[in-house]
């Protein structure tokens, strides 16, 4: 297997009349675009290719979900967190970008100082997977800045009692 994704684009789009399975392979082929874009810090090119993989529509559901994940992401380096919030609500709809879509959501909210849907969706990210500790990390920075001192060094607690080489 190659990684010539541009050769696969270009056979698939060759095709008159895909089937379910070639429109799931497109789907596919355009989230490795898009993630390899993402990964040489091509942010509009990788956000170009991940919406063209949504466009496909539901063929994969899980290529579906990383192209909205991948979206957000890349919307997000790029600073266009408008975009980035309305793709990243849509890739917390699966189990597996649930907690890291919300934990990014919690961050640009905490950026503009909303504290309190940053706190929503912390709570969120951490009850999809209680080891997300960016995310308690987060939610405890949070807590101090609102004065719940107890609270944020009881979550702080709890993370070294399970991973005492977190020296956040």
């Amino acid at each position: 297997t190659t990684k010539n994704y541009p050769a696969a684009l270009a056979s698939i789009n060759k095709i008159k009349n895909p089937g379910s399975q070639i429109l799931a392979a497109k789907q596919r082929v355009l989230l490795n675009m898009s993630a390899s874009e993402l990964t040489s810090g091509r942010m509009a090119s990788a956000a170009d290719y991940a919406t063209r993989a949504i466009s496909v529509g539901k063929y994969d559901t899980q290529a579906l979900a990383d192209a909205y994940y991948w979206r957000g992401e890349a919307n997000y380096r790029q600073g266009k967190y408008a975009e980035a919030m309305d793709t990243l609500y849509r890739a917390t709809w699966n189990f597996a970008y649930n907690s890291p879509a919300n934990y990014q959501l919690a961050q640009m909210y905490s950026q503009v100082k909303d504290y309190q849907n940053a706190l929503i969706r912390l709570d969120e990210a951490i009850q999809n997977n209680g080891n997300n500790w960016s995310a308690v990390n987060l939610k405890a920075s949070i807590l101090r800045a609102e004065g719940c001192k107890d609270e944020a060094k009881a979550l702080l607690e709890g993370i070294l009692a399970v991973d005492p080489l977190n020296i956040y």
